[in-house]
């Protein structure tokens, strides 16, 4: 059994009902958590300029972060806080951001791989179709190890995650307070806590923000 959470802006409310029938016939889905919150006092953003060789490393050029950027990234820390107290039982989590469409047989063939050894010993699994940098020549799918690139977190809307991982980020964010976007966050927080993560490659779900079933409510803020 998995726990799913759901990143979802209140005004797009019209998200919910599609997601939701995606995983209507998954009988190892234990709890769909909607999360909406976006004013969590215990998660304060840092100085970019202040950051100015992380944000190099990691190709983003120093800014302050949008509104919507910062709703996004406070509704993640929200989903792994929650991870993080998860028994250890529920070894791993979903997250998915609101707009995703969803191979739902592919995806029952990924959460059945998680009950083997080497599934349970990685942190991240990115298993997305949204903007990244690829992996070229792919002839079957399954995990991929993206030590190709710095930016090993991929988009954000599809991922597994580890309790252990979730425990480990929410403890490094009260020492080094985010100052990126949460995709970004996430390449540097894998980079500092040397997390394992893999790329569960081709993707198996597509943004409908990219794909054009959605505005984007990160664009639009």
């Amino acid at each position: 059994m998995a726990n799913i959470f759901l990143i979802h802006s209140l005004k797009l409310r019209q998200r919910i009902p599609p997601f939701l029938d995606q995983f209507s016939k998954l009988k190892w889905v234990k709890s769909i958590t909607i999360v909406t919150i976006e004013e969590d006092t215990s998660l304060k953003f840092a100085d970019p300029f202040s950051n100015i060789a992380y944000c190099s490393l990691f190709e983003f050029h120093p800014r302050l972060l949008t509104m919507p950027e910062k709703s996004v990234f406070k509704k993640h820390y929200y989903a792994l806080k929650q991870i993080a107290l998860s028994p250890l039982s529920d070894s791993h989590s979903y997250v998915f951001e609101d707009d995703v469409n969803v191979r739902t047989n592919e995806l029952e063939l990924l959460n059945n791989n998680l009950k083997q050894d080497a599934y349970k010993a990685i942190d991240l699994i990115y298993f997305g179709t949204g903007p990244h940098i690829p992996i070229h020549g792919i002839t079957f799918r399954g995990l991929f190890s993206p030590d190709h690139t710095i930016h090993k977190s991929m988009c954000a809307d599809s991922t597994i995650v580890s309790s252990r991982a979730a425990r480990l980020i929410i403890d490094d964010y009260a020492k080094y307070p985010p100052y990126m976007p949460f995709d970004y966050d996430m390449s540097l927080r894998i980079h500092r806590l040397n997390l394992v993560v893999a790329w569960y490659q081709p993707g198996i779900t597509f943004q409908g923000s990219v794909t054009g079933r959605f505005p984007s409510s990160i664009q639009k803020g």
